[in-house]
């Protein structure tokens, strides 16, 4: 089985651990200290800076030649250990989607695997006018959100996280128990999509959820419409799409096909199989800038595999 790799990422180029240390990062230091993970943090990270317990990165935040060999290295030696994950931990500085885009495509030739991104919000710094770019959208990138410090500021963190990113989980302070920091997440696994809740139009709506868009209806789709028309949003969306994960009914399939993607690389595959007490659905999932939720739903409908 693949060992499992997180990203974590400092949303704010202030983090700093001065006054305390955050319950989070005493518990991850613990579990690098039981060798239960293997937690490598950038020496700009606040978590380095700390001199919490772990592996130092040393080394530009590009995925550059001297990067890729630090981080082959840390999973081959993490490998031979008792660790069920390895967690890199990075300044805000680093660029959050060439990381995952390398990290999904490169990490299995290394008997490894990219398991989930996670942001890293200290709630007592700048966090609720983040300029769109970078910082948003690595919250949209996220699959949790972890918050800390200004715990005042709770009730005003959620609204906002879930206007931006209302299909990440929250998490404030640290993890409920050891499990939750050693157990996979499988956010990126090949069949990821099939275990991701439906969202309903009015919570979006409830929430001011403006970068986040879910497709769902019954009919069965044409392979063929659906390539043109996945072909086409990559080109014409590609750069607006932070992340993508789908789960088709094709007509003739007896497997759904799931399908994700991170900006332009873009990764499909069937698996399992349709339960027969299930009515095939395909779902979408979308999260981006500006994308043309109507216009998105009218081309895919023309996918129906009756439509002409």
């Amino acid at each position: 089985m693949n060992l499992a790799v997180s990203l974590w990422f400092e949303n704010q180029p202030d983090i700093d651990f001065t006054d305390h240390v955050p319950t989070w990062a005493r518990q991850a230091a613990q579990a690098h200290m039981d060798q239960s993970v293997r937690v490598v943090a950038h020496e700009d990270s606040a978590y380095a800076r700390a001199g919490l317990s772990c592996h130092v990165m040393k080394s530009s935040l590009l995925v550059d030649d001297d990067v890729v060999g630090q981080v082959v290295q840390r999973v081959s030696n993490a490998r031979a250990t008792p660790a069920a994950k390895v967690i890199f931990i990075l300044p805000a500085r680093a660029p959050a989607m060439l990381w995952a885009q390398w990290m999904l495509y490169e990490l299995p030739q290394h008997g490894a695997g990219l398991d989930e991104v996670l942001v890293l919000m200290q709630l007592d710094k700048l966090w609720d006018n983040l300029p769109d770019g970078a910082a948003l959208d690595r919250l949209l990138l996220a699959d949790r959100v972890l918050s800390f410090d200004g715990d005042v500021y709770k009730a005003d963190f959620v609204p906002y996280m879930r206007a931006v990113n209302p299909l990440a989980a929250w998490l404030h302070e640290g993890f409920e128990n050891d499990a939750d920091i050693v157990n996979p997440i499988t956010a990126y696994a090949n069949d990821a999509p099939l275990w991701r809740e439906a969202i309903k139009k009015a919570d979006l709506d409830a929430w001011g959820a403006r970068k986040v868009v879910y497709l769902s209806f019954d009919l069965s789709l044409s392979a063929r419409k659906l390539r043109a028309t996945l072909e086409s949003w990559r080109v014409l969306y590609g750069d607006k799409l932070v992340r993508f994960q789908a789960i088709v009914y094709l007509k003739g399939e007896s497997s759904p096909l799931c399908i994700q993607a991170l900006h332009h690389l873009w990764a499909d595959d069937f698996v399992s199989f349709w339960q027969i007490t299930d009515m095939p659905r395909t779902q979408m999932w979308l999260w981006g800038n500006d994308l043309p939720a109507v216009q998105m739903q009218s081309e895919l409908e023309g996918c129906a595999a009756q439509a002409n």
